[in-house]
């Protein structure tokens, strides 16, 4: 269990940075920035469950 979040997560850390990387050229950074924000928030939300 724990590896397939471990790979979901990486997985969706890479699509993010490709997305903003790709759409978004000069703001990825702060495109990554936010996804980051709400990756941490959607952990707290899960260890709170």
């Amino acid at each position: 269990m724990e590896y397939r979040d471990r790979l979901l997560k990486a997985v969706a850390h890479a699509l993010g940075r490709y997305m903003a990387e790709r759409f978004m050229g000069r703001d990825a950074e702060v495109q990554l920035r936010r996804y980051k924000r709400l990756g941490k928030a959607l952990e707290e939300y899960d260890n709170k469950q």
